[in-house]
């Protein structure tokens, strides 16, 4: 059986100029890794292609993505472990990945982040997001 795979291109671009033009960079990056809709476009990191209706919470769901352009919204889910492999490879520094809930709990005080009724968005509403961190390394200097 044939799998379509979307490589994310862009995001290899960014790793390759970045450490071309700015060897000692630091950076974070956040996206989302999965979307919690039915998939209707199948294959590895297959996108998302969606179109706001009239309500505001109604969304038509398409199962192409070689759509008119402007007609909707193409949305591509990031593979952070590829994401990960491929920054430490193109620049031969570590980098790591956490889910969103798992960075907020280590960087963030819950006091920040909390509602006065206890309620957490950054902790409960993104629980398909991940960020990947690039480690700094003593000697780099400021950017």
């Amino acid at each position: 059986m044939k799998s379509n795979i979307f490589a994310p291109t862009a995001a290899i671009y960014l790793f390759q100029h970045l450490h071309k033009i700015m060897p000692n960079h630091q950076i974070i990056l956040a996206d989302f890794d999965s979307f919690l809709t039915d998939d209707k476009i199948k294959g590895i990191n297959a996108p998302l292609v969606t179109d706001k209706l009239e309500k505001p919470t109604e969304w038509e769901n398409y199962d192409d993505y070689l759509i008119p352009r402007g007609q909707a919204d193409i949305c591509f889910p990031s593979d952070f472990q590829y994401l990960q492999h491929a920054y430490s490879e193109i620049t031969s520094q570590p980098c790591s990945v956490y889910k969103n809930k798992d960075f907020v709990d280590m960087f963030a005080l819950e006091s920040w982040a909390t509602t006065k009724n206890y309620y957490n968005p950054l902790r409960e509403e993104y629980v398909n997001t991940s960020l990947l961190v690039t480690e700094y390394s003593k000697g780099q200097g400021p950017i």
